[in-house]
């Protein structure tokens, strides 16, 4: 049990509270699949799905491609020698229930917590997904032959919007990552500069002569919590 439970941390990444999460994770995903679906419904379902020119090899080629991408960005993320990496992120951090001394606690995520369990989720992801497509590949035919015929449409159909559900999931959390890793990670923190007693005064009349608000000027912290 408990080597199931190591084995299987990289989901632990879909217990993090964050914003945007059921959007991200759920809602997107079911929007794309959705819109795949009625595309679908417009050729007359008549799409290729099994086989080396099917729509499974077609994912299984771009999933050879980016889990080496994914493993490499995992290794990244826990090597890069960056100090704000080890800060939590500013305003609403993201947070992970773990068990702590026989009990649970909520851990606030630092940046490179939460993208290490980011990149490990989809390392994970796009392995399981690899595998999956090329075990449906081999015993899809199989397994067709051996339903009645009124449940065939039923039962492929069914099988080939989970698989999407899962890509696309796959998708909308890689752009994330990139978000993160090109734009993000890089934003200075925001830092308050305390101004001495004696020169506010004069800061305020400077100001005011030329009409610009005090306020307007100090920095603020960032309320984008990751």
């Amino acid at each position: 049990m408990r080597s199931a439970k190591r084995l299987l941390t990289p989901l632990s990444y879909l217990r993090i509270e964050r914003q945007d999460k059921w959007l991200d994770e759920l809602i997107l995903p079911l929007i794309f699949l959705l819109v795949t679906l009625f595309v679908f419904w417009l050729l007359d379902w008549k799409l290729v799905i099994f086989g080396s020119s099917g729509l499974l090899a077609g994912v299984g080629s771009y999933l050879q491609v980016v889990t080496g991408f994914y493993i490499a960005s995992l290794a990244a993320v826990a090597t890069f020698n960056q100090k704000n990496m080890d800060h939590r992120m500013e305003g609403e951090s993201p947070s992970l229930t773990v068990e702590w001394k026989g009990g649970k606690r909520e851990e606030k995520l630092t940046r490179r917590r939460f993208l290490c369990f980011l990149f490990g989720y989809l390392s994970f992801l796009s392995i399981f997904v690899y595998f999956g497509g090329v075990a449906a590949n081999l015993l899809a035919q199989a397994i067709l032959n051996a339903l009645p015929i009124a449940a065939v449409f039923w039962v492929k159909w069914f099988f080939v919007s989970a698989y999407l559900f899962v890509v696309y999931n796959l998708i909308c959390t890689t752009l994330l990552g990139l978000y993160y890793m090109t734009e993000r990670i890089h934003r200075p923190k925001s830092e308050f500069v305390e101004v001495a007693g004696d020169n506010v005064p004069e800061q305020d009349d400077a100001n005011s002569d030329q009409g610009v608000s005090t306020d307007a000027q100090a920095p603020k912290q960032s309320e984008e919590g990751w």
